[in-house]
């Protein structure tokens, strides 16, 4: 989402591009470069604290947390990347948010198909991912916080058409309520 918004509003894809629908993009920021920079530093300082670490084993492990660094930079709040798409001008293109929020009621409540997600022990899990302290308690979908995802300037012509729902993250492409969504705002 945030790259093709890069395209439209600061690459002129605004000129090609008739319409755009963003699922759980974090237009405000997100705070996994944070827990990455986290990850990484707990790591380092274990890895130190073992006198003798072969340097393979070093190597192998930090690039693995090492690899995503220049995108989640991109994605901290604060970051330029972020700030120049909020400072971009209105590209006259239409937006369309789908935006999973874990707080709100599950549509499939009592369905079989809720019985089914009960229990796999699924809801639990996504129930307590939704609560990671990385959020400080705000409305999220697992990876991204309702209120970056509706992060956007005012004013916007069209004004971007959000459908906040219950879902999360991992499932945009796989839950009926977000595919729904994903057609009514691409029609």
């Amino acid at each position: 989402g945030l790259v093709s918004r890069w395209l439209i509003e600061r690459e002129g894809g605004n000129r090609i591009v008739s319409r755009l629908v963003m699922l759980g993009t974090p237009s405000g920021g997100s705070p996994w470069p944070t827990v990455h920079s986290l990850a990484t530093l707990g790591l380092t300082a274990a890895l130190n604290a073992i006198t003798v670490v072969p340097a393979r084993i070093y190597q192998a492990l930090t690039g693995v947390l090492g690899g995503p660094d220049v995108t989640l930079e991109q994605m901290k709040a604060t970051s330029t990347f972020l700030g120049d798409l909020l400072a971009s001008p209105d590209p006259g293109v239409p937006y369309g948010l789908v935006v999973g929020n874990l707080s709100l009621s599950d549509a499939r409540e009592g369905t079989w198909w809720q019985r089914a997600w009960d229990r796999l022990s699924l809801r639990s899990l996504t129930s307590g991912a939704a609560n990671l302290a990385v959020f400080w308690g705000k409305p999220n979908d697992i990876a991204v916080t309702v209120e970056s995802m509706k992060h956007f300037p005012t004013g916007r012509k069209p004004a971007p058409l959000i459908r906040e729902l219950h879902c999360n993250h991992l499932r945009y492409f796989e839950d009926y309520v977000s595919i729904r969504a994903m057609a009514e705002l691409l029609t």
